[in-house]
């Protein structure tokens, strides 16, 4: 996680900026999904195997 745990914070910002909604209920369901600390291996897959691969730039998150 330590490798990663920059960009994943990324990650949980541009979940909550995508989820900005009219709806109550999306807002609070994304902070839920950030809070809960759940949903998180595939982000982080995905910003382990772009480091492994030497990619440089922010498409990662």
């Amino acid at each position: 996680m330590r490798l990663v745990g920059d960009d994943l914070g990324k990650v949980n910002r541009t979940i909550l900026d995508r989820m900005d909604s009219r709806a109550p209920l999306i807002p609070q369901l994304a902070g839920h999904i950030i809070a809960s600390g759940g949903k998180r291996l595939r982000p982080m897959l995905t910003l382990a195997s772009a480091l492994l691969c030497g990619y440089v730039g922010e498409r990662q998150i």
